[in-house]
């Protein structure tokens, strides 16, 4: 069992690194810099990256040093939020149907809906 580290350096040779405690501490480095993890900073693209982020912990049996509530746990959140029935769309898409479509728009909303999820 491994643990984490995120980060990125600068184009002048600084590096920046975060550790990996929990998938809120991703979650936060990407809302700080999302072009950096994400590239445009949509709720497709964060979706995609958290995906695959969760296979590379998986695979590289990496793990997170604190327990937090559950992420999984989110999409029932995101579907009680709007007063959905939860649905196979998922929460990403959801909260992209509930912002007509505007990615970015979407994005922003991710994470006013994730902070009221970390606070209840």
């Amino acid at each position: 069992m491994a643990t984490g580290k995120l980060g990125w350096t600068s184009g002048s040779g600084i590096e920046t690194s975060f550790t990996i405690r929990s998938i809120y501490d991703v979650l936060d480095v990407i809302r700080q810099k999302p072009g950096i993890y994400i590239g445009n900073a949509t709720v497709s693209n964060l979706r995609m990256f958290l995906c695959g982020f969760d296979v590379s912990m998986y695979c590289f049996d990496v793990q997170y040093e604190i327990e937090e509530p559950d992420f999984d746990t989110f999409g029932v959140f995101v579907f009680d939020h709007y007063g959905l029935e939860e649905s196979a769309i998922g929460w990403a898409n959801c909260i992209l149907e509930q912002c007509n479509g505007n990615e970015e728009d979407a994005f922003c909303t991710f994470y006013e809906i994730l902070d009221n999820f970390r606070s209840s």
